[in-house]
């Protein structure tokens, strides 16, 4: 027998879906299109000033607190939706802040691995105590 599940764990599921969604996607794909927020990494420091982390802070913030805090949503449904997107994206933005992770997004440094210069290994002739090159007998 199939339980269905109920429209309460659906939205949260809904709400906590995309904000990591957002969280991953901000961080691979906008970090490395965007750089770091103009006039705001003057005044903070780096990993704290990238579109991943500052961002989903702020936006993270607002959902959560416009909806906890106040009355502006009535339907159930979407002010739950909204506290677990704000909750989830909050966090993934200050998990963002705290594990950085490399300052290139997905696409740079993939594009970095293939257009590398290709290494080329030369031989040396082994040397003798001396400095002189060592010859070989061949018998």
């Amino acid at each position: 027998m199939v339980k269905k599940i109920d429209r309460e764990t659906m939205v949260v599921g809904a709400g906590a879906g995309i904000g990591v969604i957002q969280t991953v996607l901000m961080k691979e794909y906008v970090d490395s299109e965007f750089g770091p927020i103009p006039y705001i990494s003057d005044f903070i420091p780096d990993p704290w000033a990238r579109w991943s982390t500052f961002g989903n802070i702020v936006l993270g913030g607002v959902a959560f607190g416009l909806t906890t805090f106040t009355n502006l949503v009535k339907n159930y449904d979407v002010n739950k939706f909204f506290q677990i997107y704000g909750m989830t994206t909050l966090i993934g933005g200050i998990m963002n802040g705290i594990f950085p992770g490399p300052t290139l997004g997905y696409k740079a440094t993939r594009t970095a691995a293939l257009v590398a210069p290709r290494t080329t290994v030369t031989r040396v002739a082994p040397q003798t105590p001396t400095g002189i090159p060592a010859t070989r007998v061949l018998a």
